[in-house]
């Protein structure tokens, strides 16, 4: 399947994958949406996606991909940053 995503890259920081996948109904909840997840165990970096069906290559379809992209992001904003907020202030 050809897709388009929004994701968030959790570069060497397995704790705060865990933390975040501790809350993993919840965050789906609040976003309405199913999202892949990835803890990558052979790696550093862990991964938390939303795919779309898209095709890179249909250029009549880009400002359609770009406005779900910028939706998406403004929603992993509104509510991944409070559960890194409250992770983060527990380890201060």
């Amino acid at each position: 399947m050809k897709q388009i995503a929004c994701e968030i890259y959790i570069s060497d920081s397995k704790g705060l994958f865990s933390a975040l996948s501790e809350n993993k109904e919840t965050i789906e909840d609040e976003l309405a949406e199913k999202l892949e997840w990835h803890e990558l165990p052979n790696k550093k970096a862990s991964r938390i996606k939303l795919v779309s069906k898209g095709d890179i290559f249909e250029q009549d379809r880009w400002l359609d991909y770009h406005s779900w992209m910028l939706d998406k992001v403004v929603d992993f904003q509104n509510v991944f940053s409070n559960y890194i907020k409250n992770e983060e202030n527990e380890h201060t």
